[in-house]
């Protein structure tokens, strides 16, 4: 079926409209070989329609090979959108290899839109080596918006070291609306 998996990625990759191309890729991401998701991930960032591409890498990033995470997750830095870039950081997240964590974290506390910022480090949280544990943290932390702030200590928490936990409690003590200290629980 390799023949017909290439024909059908050479047909998806002509379809001009961006939304049905995304859509087709997507579709075509479970059942492509590596030789060919490296194809599908160059016909994802050729769409510039940022939505439709963050659709099309979250769709590819469970398929992706190792040797393509560095460029999926490039790829997903460079959706200006900051709901689109935390949907795609989402979806990489439980693929990526350590040593690109740190940089999705990176790109994750760059986001400006507290809700959102707090979505892709929600993401990322039960994915995250320990050594990357403090940071992220640090970044809970920094997020004003109260319910934003608690759903990112309780992606947190069940990862955090004894030490980190300590602090993880104080910083949900600080929360004064008690629905979201008590989500933070």
């Amino acid at each position: 079926p390799r023949e017909q998996l290439t024909e059908a990625l050479a047909t998806a990759r002509e379809i001009r409209h961006e939304d049905y191309r995304a859509r087709a890729l997507a579709a075509l991401a479970p059942n492509l070989p590596p030789g060919l998701l490296a194809e599908a991930l160059a016909a994802a960032r050729e769409i510039r329609d940022e939505g439709y591409r963050a659709r099309t890498l979250s769709a590819l990033a469970p398929n992706l090979p190792s040797e393509l995470l560095a460029e999926a997750l490039a790829a997903a830095r460079e959706i200006r959108d900051e709901y689109y870039c935390a949907s795609a950081l989402s979806a990489l997240a439980p693929n990526l290899p350590p040593e690109l964590l740190a940089e999705a974290l990176a790109a994750a506390r760059e986001i400006r839109e507290e809700g959102v910022r707090a979505r892709a480090l929600s993401a990322l949280a039960p994915n995250l080596p320990s050594e990357l544990l403090s940071e992220a943290l640090a970044a809970a932390r920094e997020i004003g918006h109260e319910y934003a702030r608690a759903d990112v200590l309780s992606a947190l928490a069940p990862h955090l070291p004894r030490e980190q936990l300590t602090e993880a409690l104080a910083t949900a003590r600080e929360i004064r609306h008690e629905d979201y200290r008590a989500r933070a629980l």
